[in-house]
């Protein structure tokens, strides 16, 4: 009996032992539900530690939290970090779109989250997955990209549909319509940048110095803060060349499309003649003085939206002209000014302040529901 008590509690103490340094900090511990571990992972990617965040999002995807699922998959695919794993990012976003594909748009709070998951996916087949031997597959993606659209409602997938037809001749008159959507009754400010640049170049529709302008003011209007400066680049280039007749014109139908009571398709809006007063001067910005307003290569200042700071251009090489060139890159834009089709992957910005979810990890709707077309 005394041999039995020793080993009884000899054993015991092993135990304790044992809970008490898995509960201090391993992520497989008795104590330490997935919960809880994706909200240290939320803390972590508050903190920018995104390397840290990675293992305990794992540990709680892997037991079936849903926005931990979400999260891993968009930091494992975004580009040359330690952690980049492109073919497990690809594996986790099909099985979360698969997992989820049949969910409410409008009643269920994962639907923003899936169709940003699925829009990642499509950029996947369109680029294809060397280290996962996936080839380039232009259907797949458009199918992702279709059901991220119309099934669920998500207006940046309608963006990159819209972009993907314009570039199909058989399929340009529906992109165009989509982009005037966008535009004009959902408020898409990269949208209507796309159309000032169609109405602009002649591209698929008759060139208009006057509705490639009142599109580009419609886009400043709508342009959320990290957005101003490149679709205030285009504005301001498009203003500096418009002639007085084109500016009054454009100013009218830009009221007219912020109204949303006139339907371009219809031919209530008539193209304006080139005028003979244009100032054939590019827009320029005196770098010198960050907070200078935009003025035009004559010196004329260009016109601000009420009620906003003047779009002023960072100094070259700073942190925030970086930043202005990632915000416009999935919008469709390759520079400030440039027009190119498929947007390109995914960067850290947006994972810095990820949604707040429920104390299982779920989405508290946060995040706006799609809405559909």
């Amino acid at each position: 009996m005394r041999i039995s008590r020793t080993i009884l509690l000899a054993s015991a103490l092993v135990s304790m032992l044992t809970v008490s340094v898995g509960g201090a900090g391993g992520q497989g511990a008795p104590d330490r539900s997935p919960e809880f571990a994706y909200h240290a992972s939320v803390a972590a990617m508050k903190a920018h530690d995104f390397a840290d965040a990675i293992p305990d999002l794992k540990f709680a995807a892997d037991h079936g939290v849903f926005l931990a699922q979400y999260y891993l998959s968009r930091l494992l695919a975004v580009d040359s970090q330690p952690f980049t794993n492109r073919g497990e990012a690809f594996a986790r976003l099909k099985t979360l779109v698969a997992d989820n594909r049949g969910i409410d748009p409008y009643m269920n709070k994962r639907a923003p989250f899936v169709a940003d998951a699925e829009r990642l996916l499509a950029d996947f087949y369109r680029r294809g997955v060397p280290t996962a031997s996936v080839p380039a597959d232009a259907a797949m993606a458009r199918a992702h990209l279709e059901h991220a659209a119309l099934r669920l409602g998500d207006t940046e997938a309608q963006y990159q549909l819209a972009l993907t037809d314009i570039a199909t001749p058989d399929l340009a008159a529906r992109g165009l319509d989509t982009l005037d959507m966008l535009a004009e009754t959902k408020h898409h400010a990269a949208a209507a940048v796309q159309i000032a640049l169609i109405y602009d170049q002649g591209r698929l529709r008759e060139r208009s110095p006057a509705a490639a302008l009142a599109y580009a003011l419609l886009a400043v209007n709508l342009a959320s803060q990290e957005d101003r400066i490149w679709i205030g680049d285009i504005h301001q280039s498009l203003f500096c060349q418009a002639s007085g007749a084109d500016r009054a014109k454009a100013a009218d139908f830009a009221a007219q499309l912020q109204r949303n009571d006139l339907d371009v398709t219809d031919g209530d809006y008539q193209a304006s003649e080139i005028g003979h007063d244009r100032t054939r001067v590019q827009g320029v910005l005196d770098l010198g003085n960050i907070g200078t307003q935009r003025v035009c290569g004559n010196g004329e200042p260009v016109p601000e939206p009420a009620g906003w700071q003047p779009l002023a251009r960072p100094l070259a090489n700073s942190d925030a002209l970086v930043q202005t060139a990632q915000s416009a890159r999935p919008k469709g834009f390759n520079s400030l000014v440039g027009f190119i089709a498929p947007p390109l992957g995914v960067g850290l910005k947006d994972l810095e302040t990820p949604s707040a979810g429920d104390e299982h990890g779920e989405p508290l709707g946060s995040r706006s529901a799609p809405s559909s077309q």
